[in-house]
């Protein structure tokens, strides 16, 4: 109960590049001269083998033909490299012309310093009564997306602003307003400085990194709950053979992507002695985060949490007991630094079982006593976890896999606010409105601004085999006649031919079909795997704002496109200040066939959040999901056999 299981060897062609193989791939790409001691590596990660090649493959069977990927900056160009781990040598390098990589460490380092030391910036925060810079601010940076030529021109650049430095540790709740300057990362310097004007910079204290403020502030709970163990006394139902895992009828495989982080694949359900496959691959493929106030403080808030910051490789250790019951078992993660060095990050994920209410029930009802019965199961689920935290959110992804063939998606948002300073202290002294006209005062001179949280995830379902098609099924009602009744209701049922017509706006409300038509259960009906949704919203920003056509995937709530290995996130291989059109909107302007053919689902699903004060300092969990429900896939109840006390 609660074990660790540290990085191992690789036993899967779907595991992540281990320590060595990170390693020998930067030899590799030293040793051929490619490379120099100036060059970065914005990612070393997997290069997926054949989808056939890994469906044909059975555990315990020999690994051929390990390739790394990897993104080199080397000096303003950009590189990708394909490494053949086995021959040990490079197979692919090309230059990337007219994108920027995500933004190493260093560069945010370097970045910082050019900052700090800007005497503009000394003399911005001496206005503001702040003397002593390395003691009272913190200064950091963010990619700045992309606003036109005349705003981000073809720089690589990061915009510096900065916060109090408090015993609170919470930066958010201290911003200092006016003040912004960009930094181009090539050229190292400074080439814009912005200071609008002193606003009130709030000094309240307010924590949550800190215990004992905590307890001062708001005391404890009047009634703290008693203790509340979780146990399996004779062990996890679940089999691991490294990161290949057997529960009940599942067996899928998962491992952590430095850009994407949890990466779900080879699922299939064992059906009364049958493997089935059910999907191949499912992952996050980006986060989109725009947030709604234009001034200059706020107004290039608009992040791609995957492409842009790579949120896999900003897993968070998981603690246990909070992060995950008792029950769990933690796995590390293994991934490349910017100079290709290692970096081992602890408990990046977990897995355990819950009880989850109730599997099924039903009691009958009688005069005689004798005749009354009820049969009711209990549920049980399996959690895959991990947890990354990107600036002032932390998000937590849940894969929940369910004993009748359902598997669903979870999405928690965590964290604090993204805030600005402002002149008023309440709400009564915005007369004109302007300090909360595109967020909430959640304290004294701070406003929490109004934003989104926008998920994409790729789904590559291969419901019994490759050839699937995409059904829309739209319940709706009819008039009727020779009947009491007016009206009846009816499934309206329309399968898609191309990628075009297969884009669904978000306001529709059909059951989303993968079927497979070569496929039939016992009563002749195609199966199929229906994707249900939960919590979503609209996408607000106007279609011809710079982040929305950066992030055109949002455009549509589900995408359909053919299976190519190379198309993997939606807004593109390079969002950094991409100037939009990338990705699913390119893709699909081909326009090809979906019918009967190896296809992918994209859906887009997330929140709009409203700041309240209830947020403040902290937010408590706000979910998001989906589920992916098995439809005519079996022929009855899945786990009418389970037994009553599991």
């Amino acid at each position: 109960m609660g074990a660790r299981i540290e990085a191992q060897a690789v036993t899967h062609p779907l595991d992540a590049l281990s320590a060595k193989e990170i390693t020998a791939t930067v030899a590799v790409l030293k040793a051929s001269g490619k490379v120099d001691k100036e060059s970065r590596f914005a990612a070393i990660m997997l290069k997926e083998p054949a989808k056939a090649t890994v469906w044909k493959w059975q555990p315990g069977q020999p690994l051929a033909g390990r390739q790394a990927f990897v993104a080199v900056k080397k000096g303003p160009k950009a590189f990708e490299a394909i490494v053949d781990l086995t021959a040990r040598k490079v197979t692919d390098w090309k230059e990337i012309e007219g994108v920027q990589p995500v933004v190493v460490e260093e560069e945010y380092e370097m970045a910082k310093k050019l900052f700090k030391a800007d005497p503009r910036l000394k003399a911005a925060l001496a206005k503001r009564g702040i003397k002593d810079l390395k003691k009272e601010v913190e200064c950091g940076g963010v990619a700045p997306g992309y606003f036109g030529p005349e705003v981000t021109g073809d720089r690589r650049l990061l915009a510096m602003q900065c916060t109090l430095n408090t015993e609170d540790k919470n930066e958010y709740a201290h911003p200092i307003s006016g003040i912004k300057a960009t930094v181009d990362l090539n050229e190292r310097k400074i080439i814009s400085f912005e200071d609008t004007g002193v606003v009130p910079i709030p000094h309240k204290i307010t924590g949550f990194g800190n215990q004992k403020i905590i307890l001062k502030q708001v005391g404890k709970l009047d009634k703290a709950p008693k203790p509340l163990k979780i146990t399996q006394p004779k062990g996890a139902s679940y089999r691991l053979r490294g990161q290949l895992v057997d529960w009940m009828n599942w067996q899928f495989h998962f491992r952590m992507d430095p850009r994407v982080g949890l990466v779900v694949s080879t699922v299939t359900y064992n059906d009364r002695g049958k493997v089935r496959r059910v999907m191949y691959e499912g992952s996050l493929g980006e986060v989109f985060v725009p947030y709604g106030d234009p001034s200059l403080d706020t107004f290039d808030r608009t992040y791609l949490d995957a492409g842009e910051f790579y949120l896999g490789r900003l897993t968070a250790p998981l603690q246990k007991d909070l992060d995950c019951p008792a029950n769990a078992t933690y796995f590390d993660a293994i991934f490349a630094k910017h100079k290709g060095t290692i970096e081992r990050r602890v408990q990046a994920v977990c897995l355990y079982e819950q009880r989850a209410g109730v599997e099924w029930r039903h009691s009958e009802f009688s005069d005689k006593p004798k005749e009354r019965w009820t049969e009711s199961r209990a549920r049980r689920e399996l959690v895959l976890r991990s947890t990354s935290t990107i600036g002032n959110y932390d998000y937590t992804f849940d894969w929940i896999f369910l004993p009748d063939g359902a598997i669903r998606v979870v999405v928690s948002a965590n964290g604090t606010e993204e805030t600005k300073a402002v002149k008023s202290k309440t709400l009564a002294d915005d007369i004109e409105g302007k300090d909360t006209s595109h967020g909430t005062l959640v304290a004294e001179h701070i406003s929490a601004t109004t934003h989104q949280h926008i998920y994409a995830y790729r789904l590559d379902l291969d419901i019994d085999g490759d050839n699937n098609s995409f059904l829309e099924a739209t319940p709706t009602a009819v008039p009727v006649s020779n009947s009491p009744r007016k009206s009846a209701m009816v499934i309206e049922q329309k399968t898609f031919s191309n990628e075009l017509e297969a884009r669904r706006p978000f306001a529709l409300l059909p059951l989303w079909h993968v079927v497979n038509p070569n496929v039939h259960n016992a009563n002749g009906y195609e199966v199929s795997y229906v994707l249900q949704r939960g919590e979503n919203t609209t996408p607000l920003l106007t279609p011809e704002d710079w982040p929305r056509k950066r992030a055109g995937f949002i455009d549509y709530a589900l995408w359909v496109t053919p299976y190519q290995p190379n198309e993997v996130y939606p807004a593109g291989d390079y969002p950094n200040q991409s100037k939009g059109g990338d990705g699913l909107p390119a893709w699909v302007q081909a326009d090809r066939p979906i019918k009967n053919t190896d296809i992918v689902l994209w859906y887009t699903f997330g929140i709009t959040h409203v700041v309240r004060p209830e947020d403040w300092p902290t937010l408590t969990t706000e979910k998001a999901s989906f589920e992916l429900r098995p439809f005519n896939f079996f022929n009855r109840t899945p786990t009418l056999g389970q037994p009553k006390y599991p």
